[in-house]
């Protein structure tokens, strides 16, 4: 027999969040702990859980793919293969070495052919998940000789050797230098 519930304290306030609707994660989130923590006070004192919802497998060319917890979804018996990939390779052959199958919306569950891209490389695979903030020279990009910016007329190249942008030369941005 469940014990009774005992609505007190903190872990009272996370199981009203959670009936509310949110996540175990969300939960945690909102109390700054590991997803652990309000799962196993909730566990520990018998407090009934919502079920886990999770994405259904997929059949594609006579194989069974399941999602993983990153959302991708690879097949469950040897050889373990993404379904993106299998996908893209269906329709336009194997894939060569070194190169990645991109989802164009982000949404790795989407493998639609029309939501699906080649790209070269780890370099440009990175760089089309980049942040809207990040300022570093594309992959390929051109690396321009610019003038710095602290007005002296030297020269230098525009991205340094790990691609962050420069405006100065070493020791030319301080004031009065």
């Amino acid at each position: 027999m469940p014990r009774p519930l005992r609505l007190d304290g903190r872990p009272a306030e996370m199981y009203a969040l959670y009936l509310t609707g949110v996540s175990v994660r969300g939960v945690a989130r909102a109390f700054g702990v590991s997803p652990n923590v309000p799962w196993a006070m909730f566990v520990r004192r018998g407090w009934p859980l919502r079920p886990r919802k999770r994405l259904p497998g997929l059949w594609y060319n006579g194989r069974r793919y399941a999602p993983g917890k990153d959302g991708y979804y690879f097949t469950s018996s040897a050889p373990h293969t993404a379904l993106h990939r299998d996908v893209w390779g269906a329709a336009h052959g194997s894939i060569p070495s070194g190169c990645q199958v991109h989802h164009k919306n982000g949404n790795p569950a989407d493998c639609r052919l029309q939501n699906l891209a080649l790209v070269a490389n780890c370099a440009e695979h990175r760089w089309l998940h980049r942040g809207s903030d990040c300022v570093r020279q594309p992959p390929g990009g051109e690396n321009l000789v610019i003038e710095c910016a602290c007005g002296c007329g030297r020269k230098f190249y525009q991205y340094d050797r790990w691609r962050r942008p420069r405006l100065f030369l070493h020791g030319h941005n301080r004031r009065g230098a």
